[in-house]
Formats: structure tokens, C-alpha cells, sequence
């Protein structure tokens, strides 16, 4: 084997070899401020509902103008 293909193969085994020692590496960081978490995920919950509810609104209506419509074609045909 030539010289670059060793050059070339001991690369790749330390890129595969240190891979995961990255991921190792970086567990042992220091966790997050537990209340700014909650904070940011609540507030994004806050941007989810904000954006959902008037779609369910909505929808309601629809489906209690779609049963009226219904009603009233069963009036007329009876």
C-alpha cells in the first residue's frame, strides 16, 4: 500500500474513531437554566395555540352552519 493510501485510510479512522468521542464530549456540558427553558417552551405554546384556536373556531362554525343548511333542505323537502 502506498504511502497516501495509508495517509488516506488512517484519516478515516480517526474521524470514525472520534465521532463519537464528540458526542461523549459534548454531554458533560452544564445545563441549561431549567426556569428559561420552561419559559421558552411556554411561550411557544402560547404562539401554537394562538395560531390553532381560531382554526377550531372556525371550524365549529362551519360545522354548525353545514348541520342548519341541512335542517332547513329537510324542512323544505318534507
Amino acid at each position: 500500500m502506498s504511502v497516501n493510501g495509508k495517509t488516506t485510510m488512517a484519516a478515516w479512522i480517526l474521524t470514525a474513531a472520534g465521532t463519537p468521542l464528540q458526542a461523549f464530549a459534548a454531554e458533560n456540558r452544564a445545563a441549561p437554566n431549567d426556569l428559561g427553558v420552561w419559559i421558552f417552551i411556554g411561550f411557544c405554546a402560547l404562539i401554537v395555540t394562538a395560531q390553532i384556536v381560531p382554526l377550531l373556531r372556525r371550524a365549529g362554525r362551519k360545522r354548525e352552519t353545514h348541520i342548519a343548511d341541512q335542517a332547513a333542505q329537510e324542512k323544505q323537502t318534507h
